[in-house]
């Protein structure tokens, strides 16, 4: 059987688990083995069942091998946790109670404010046994859940269960010695003991008659007010089932997490499973959940739960096959289209077309030149770089090389590949180090189909956001480095062409190149560039380096220049009919004043297109040599137009295209330059560009520079004199001219998407038309009014009421819509933030609208998620869960959702969430900034590490490689490394730039639960379950020192600022003081009362402070040990404390759902923040000014407020996520993370939302639902 054909996986977490379903299989297929790994599959109904089981008990192991299946068997749409379960003996209303008793079936079943499975160990038992924070996990698939309420239904219409048909037939299967195990043992064999009634811990695996007091127990003969009990008839039970890591044996916590979750049967493997993947669980009740273990019912009770599941999966249709591997190819491309900024084929065929045809004359001789003979046959030489003056011809030498090679990789299969890239410092998408990465990477993988693999490891996690942001570079290289190390590769030949207009990131390229040809590989770099000594140096350590120089190759060039005139002629006399004294002439003049420049000899055959026959002659000598001269003549020309207004249309346009960011389409021409043309009348408009000479060229309806030279002619060279009043004005002007076409273009639903929820994802005919005269406007005229510089000020732009006001008045959120639909949503935040740094530079006239900046950076970085992925929810939820003070909510109300008639009651101000970044698929545990705050970790449970922006909270790296949960993550002072902790027992240090895994610690036996960085950056210390410190050094990984001496598990360590000492903190109630260099314990201080969770010392390194169980914080002297304060205040446990850089402030949080800032010094209580939910860890921001937590980004400078959670359904609707409210289901309001409820009621329009930190919102809606 082709594994493909599988598509329900089976989970057996023990070995008789196994045996029973095995059993019911109606074809038994045998054992299939895949990667080192035994599987069993088999028919059941109409669905083929690949069954595992598990290498070990818990969580953990059960959510590796669903993973591990996953990938084994890629149609495994969801599946079965089949087995046994600890039971709730009673549950359901006192007077009509449902009673549970050995060999029943538990199936998980959403009920309450739970998907059907609670990680209850995600919390903690505190105050007298109350568990506090339960993880949310995910419900059943909808297609399981359809399939248990019909077979539950037909149940209840008097057909009955079939388990009692299916029993004895599969007992016929089972192994004759092993068949006597699996039958009912009876309700005398059931006993329930009262609930202090245990079971001797010396005999745990003992049968109960000979240990327990029988008459404290009862035996189950029937089920209370329901029926006797019968042999073989299990009853079905549906509800929340518990699951941990650890056995559940203790019958007061069994009543206890019954009463607080509604939970009826306990287990230790679905939650692990159902957090990533659909899944449903059935259990077979084996024991009580008590500390009177029946291994007797064991067997029986995974018999009656396979019975169960084969029942439910013959109800239920045969899955739609689907072709994995059409879908692999789907998602491949899907993957090269997100990486893909460009196609270097259609930029190296664009390029051939705007220079005439390439003449292999221009570009022969270089296949003969000893230095590029040696790059291609000699394994020691990695690099050519080919440089020179600009007009040279680098780039036809460039196309022509890769032709050439092309076609011998192409006639000798499997000798090589080639990739390549033309840098371009007019074109947003060629003028970058990451595209040219990104290029390359796609080149590569589009020829090489299983390269993308390298690719996919990545992007598989972090999606299209691993191809954007400022790490991006890093990331990208190191995927492209893997590719290049790929063993199915023979030699690869990598071309950048001029590199000198690569206007971003070209060190870090430079660097990357140097790096990769250091030593002898199989990867060989040709790349052109100017003559710049910048280039020389950074390229320099490659040492099997070689150059070719196009001034000292000068007879090369001009024999190659010579050709191309020839060329040139030939096509000029085709047109004009030249006679052949003439073309001796033009010939002669040019041979003579080229100078080798190609360029040149382009420009002034242009320039005699447009010249009358009669005349050629004596305008060619106007054309002086060189192409500074050439530039002046053809602006002297340019002058010299008749038609005044020509002169000043053409002196627009070229100022215009000199300081734009990108080039302009002729739509955006006639706004930018301010010209009078109709923008639709292309025709008109190429006449205008026409007349700028030959400066400009228009390609696809987008005006370009003809060469870089001739842009920097305008922008720095004599040219600049087109700007009359200098660059910074019309900088301005341009900025002004922005807001106009804005002004008169944004508005609401500007493409018609009508659907408040539509996803632009899933919307696949959205007209782009309407936006083309609004892109440049929308995304560059803040770029051009902080290059406007001081006449912002001057001129009074910037000022309440004024222009720029107005504008964001009137249109921010059409603006908002318009970066949202042109993907440009993070270029906003940017927008923003430099809009407010130019008004706190000088803003005693701006109050008002720098009131207003500093709302909408509030309003965007908190609405930044859904606006980017479904634009008009900026005018529903963005609006109606902005606080009721908002200014943009305010000055935007009448564009609020008229379909809600009363909102929720949010807040008055903003919270000091600032953002709030989703990503991660289970709960965070760790959460730093590095030390410029211009990053931040976050660890999860999920396995991974995530690295962010934290400016504008984009994602910028997924780190894998961990087995199981993370618990703590640390940068290095520096920045560029980054340390892991795992459930693993391993730590893992990370290049946090590219996100490369450089060491892995190994020698922790258990848990690692916390990490952190000496000052200097060269020793890390890690905590562990194993109840010991250890010292490594960070650069070689090394073990320096094993510190020993607490007798409990250790939670937390820190270095103190100098490195000269560590502080440990424990479950054993100390915390210790160490001698970092020797290992030598200094101190052990003692006073709290429980276990302590965190440990930070002042910047000063004289206190300390302590976070306790005991719901304190203690302060000592960290020199002498002496306690010098007790903090108080907090109800609960304290989870975490950190000190402000500059140790004024002291942090900590609680189980009791607040953040308490105190003095550092003295220890008072400064201000409380009611956080409205569970945090595990904080820290402070580098300048002080911000708490970084799991929930967001706190600020310090807003009074305090709640943060909370979301709601369920009808008409109107709450989605099962908790993320929408819905009509006829489609979204048409998100609900931010902290508005996310953990209960609500639906009423026909009146949806009632409770959050957990107790607040209670409710939202009416128009009975008249929403376009959708």
């Amino acid at each position: 059987m082709d594994v493909a054909r599988y598509s329900i996986g089976w989970i057996a977490p023990l070995p008789l688990e196994l045996t029973a379903a095995k059993a019911v299989l109606d074809e038994d297929y045998g054992d299939i083995h895949v990667d080192g790994y035994i599987y069993h599959g088999g028919r059941l109904g109409q669905h083929n069942i690949v069954m595992a089981v598990q290498p070990k008990m818990g969580n953990d192991a059960a959510s590796d091998l669903a993973a591990r299946m996953r990938a084994a068997f890629k149609n495994i749409e969801y599946f079965v946790v089949v087995g046994i379960g600890g039971g709730v003996p009673s549950y359901g209303p006192s007077g009509a109670p449902s009673e549970i008793v050995l060999g029943d079936v538990v199936v998980s079943y959403p009920r309450g404010s739970y998907g059907g499975v609670v990680r209850y160990d995600f919390g903690a038992w505190i105050n007298e046994g109350q568990l506090e924070f339960r993880w949310h996990m995910n419900g059943p698939p909808d297609t399981l859940l359809n399939a248990v309420n019909v077979l539950q239904a037909r149940h209840s219409m008097g057909s009955g269960t079939k388990i009692p048909t299916f029993l004895p037939g599969m007992r016929l299967k089972i192994h004759v010695p092993e068949r006597q195990k699996f039958k009912d043992p009876g309700a005398e064999q059931d006993r329930l003991f009262q609930k202090d009634s245990f079971h001797p811990k010396e005999s745990l695996n003992e049968d109960c008659k000979k240990y327990c007091d029988l008459s404290r127990s009862q035996m189950r003969h029937c089920r209370g007010i329901e029926a006797v009990r019968q042999a073989d008839t299990p009853k079905i039970h549906y509800g929340n089932i518990a699951s941990s890591n650890q056995l559940q044996i203790s019958a007061h916590k069994r009543d206890q997490l019954h009463e607080e979750l509604g939970v009826i049967c306990f287990e230790m493997e679905g939650a692990g499973v159902i957090h990533k993947h659909p899944c449903l669980v059935i259990r077979g009740i084996c024991d009580y959940s008590d500390s009177h273990k029946n291994k007797q019912w064991q067997p029986y009770a995974a018999a009656t739960a396979a019975a169960y599941t084969k029942e439910l999966l013959e109800t239920m249709p045969a899955s739609n096959y689907k072709d994995k591997d059409n879908d692999k190819d789907r998602e491949d491309v899907q993957c090269l289209k997100d990486l893909q900024s460009t196609n270097p084929r259609d930029d190296k065929t664009r390029i051939e077309r705007s220079k005439d045809d390439l003449l292999k004359e221009s570009y022969m001789w270089i296949l003969e030149d000893p230095a590029f003979r040696d790059w291609c046959h000699d394994d020691n030489t990695q690099l050519l770089w080919i440089k020179g003056n600009p007009g040279k011809g680098k780039t036809m030498l460039m196309m022509g090389l890769i032709n050439e090679l092309s076609k011998q990789l192409e006639s000798t299969p499997g000798s090589g590949i080639l990739s390549y890239f033309f840098c371009q410092a007019t074109e947003p998408t060629l003028n970058n180090a990451i595209s040219v990465i990104k290029a390359l990477i796609f080149l590569l993988a589009d020829q090489r189909r299983p390269l993308i693999r390298h690719l996919r490891k990545r992007y598989d996690i972090s999606g299209r956001p691993l191809f954007e942001g400022s790490n991006a570079f890093f990331a990208l290289s190191a995927i492209l480095s893997d590719m290049l190390h790929d063993a199915s590769l023979a030699r690869v030949y990598l071309m950048v062409d001029a590199l000198d207009e690569c206007n971003s990131g070209l060190s870090q390229l430079l660097d990357f190149i140097a790096r990769n040809t250091s030593e002898p590989s199989k990867v060989k770099w040709l790349v052109s560039s100017r003559n710049r000594p910048d280039i020389e140096e950074r390229l320099r350590p490659a040492g099997s380096r070689t150059k070719i120089s196009l001034e000292l190759n000068s007879s090369h060039i001009s024999r190659a220049v010579n050709a191309f005139i020839d060329f040139r002629i030939l096509k000029l006399t085709e047109l004009k009919r030249y006679k052949a004294e003439v073309q001796k002439k033009i010939r002669k003049y040019l041979y003579e004043k080229a100078d080798g420049t190609f360029l040149w000899v382009a420009l002034v055959c242009k320039a005699l297109h447009g010249v009358r026959v009669g005349n050629t002659l004596s305008a060619l000598e106007k054309f002086p040599p060189g192409l500074q001269p050439l530039y002046e003549r053809m602006m002297e020309q340019i002058r010299c137009l008749e038609d005044s207004d020509d002169v000043e249309s053409c002196t627009r346009i070229l100022s215009s295209a000199t300081l734009a960011y990108r080039p302009i389409h002729l739509k955006e021409l006639v706004a930018m330059a301010g010209l009078q043309e109709d923008p639709n009348d292309v025709e008109s408009l190429n006449e205008l560009v026409d007349l700028c000479g030959s400066f400009l060229t228009i390609r696809e309806d987008t005006v370009y520079f003809i060469h870089q030279s001739a842009k920097d002619y305008f922008s720095t060279g004599k040219g600049a004199q087109i700007f009359a009043s200098g660059q910074a004005e019309e900088h301005r002007e341009m900025a002004l001219r922005a807001l106009q076409v804005m002004n008169d273009g944004l508005k609401r639903d500007m493409c018609k998407l009508r659907v408040p929820g539509a996803l632009l994802d899933e919307v696949h005919d959205i007209n782009q038309d309407c936006l083309a005269y609004l892109r440049y406007a929308c995304c560059y005229w803040v770029s051009h009014l902080r290059d406007a510089g001081h006449l912002l000020h001057e001129k009074l732009d910037l000022y309440d009421n004024g222009t720029i006001h107005m504008f964001l008045i009137k249109h921010f959120l059409h603006w908002l819509e318009a970066l949202s639909l042109i993907g440009s949503i993070s270029d906003g935040v940017i927008m923003i933030r430099t809009l407010k740094e130019l008004l706190i530079r000088k803003s005693d006239k701006a109050e008002l609208l720098l009131a207003m900046i500093q709302d909408a950076k509030r309003f965007i970085l908190y609405n930044r998620w859904i606006i980017e992925k479904a634009p008009l929810q900026v005018y529903t939820s963005a609006l109606v869960f902005a606080p009721k003070k908002s200014i943009i909510r305010k000055q935007f109300s009448s564009l609020g959702p008229s379909w809600i008639t009363t909102g929720p009651a949010t807040d008055e101000n903003w919270s000091q969430c600032l953002q709030t970044l989703e990503g991660h698929s289970g709960p965070i545990y760790s959460v730093t900034f590095s030390a410029d705050s211009r990053r931040l970790a976050s660890a999860s449970s999920d396995r991974t590490v995530r690295l962010w922006d934290s400016e504008t909270g984009a994602l910028q790296q997924t780190l894998e490689g961990h087995s199981k949960s993370v618990n703590s993550v640390a940068f290095s002072a520096d920045g560029r490394r980054l340390a892991s902790a795992s459930y693993d027992s391993t730590v893992r240090l990370w290049d946090s730039e590219t996100g490369a895994l450089q060491q892995t610690l190994e020698g922790h036996s258990k848990s690692v639960n916390s990490v952190a960085f000496s000052a200097d950056g060269r020793r890390l210390a890690s905590a562990s379950d194993d109840s010991t410190v250890r010292l490594w050094d960070s650069e070689t990984g090394a073990l320096q020192q094993t510190l020993e001496g607490h007798s409990s598990l250790v939670n937390s360590v820190a270095f103190s600022a100098d490195g000269r000492r560590l502080a440990s903190a424990s479950d054993d109630s100390t915390v210790r003081l160490w001698d970092s260099e020797t290992g030598v314990l200094q101190q052990t201080l003692e006073g709290h009362s429980g276990p302590i969770y965190s440990v930070a010392f002042s910047a000063d390194g004289r206190r300390l402070a302590s976070a306790s169980y005991n719901s304190t914080v203690r302060l000592w002297d960290s020199e002498t040990g002496v306690l010098q304060q007790t903090l108080e205040g907090h109800s609960k446990s304290v989870n975490s404390v950190a000190f402000s850089a500059d140790g004024r402030w002291l942090a900590s949080v609680s189980y009791d759902n607040t953040v308490r800032l105190w003095d550092g010094e003295t220890g008072a209580l400064q201000q409380t923040l009611e956080i409205g939910s569970f945090l595990d860890q904080l820290s402070f921001s580098p300048d002080g000014l911000h708490l970084i937590t799991a929930l967001g980004v706190i600020s310090l400078h807003h009074s305090p407020s709640a943060i909370t959670q979301t709601p369920t359904w009808s008409g109107y609707f709450v989605r099962a996520d908790r993320s929408w409210v819905t009509a006829n289901g489609a979204g048409i309001l998100w609900i931010p993370p902290e508005y996310r409820p953990t209960c609500s009621v639906v009423r026909k329009q009146t949806i009632v939302i409770g959050c957990a930190s107790g607040r209670v919102l409710i939202m009416k809606f128009d009975p008249q639902l929403p376009l959708v």
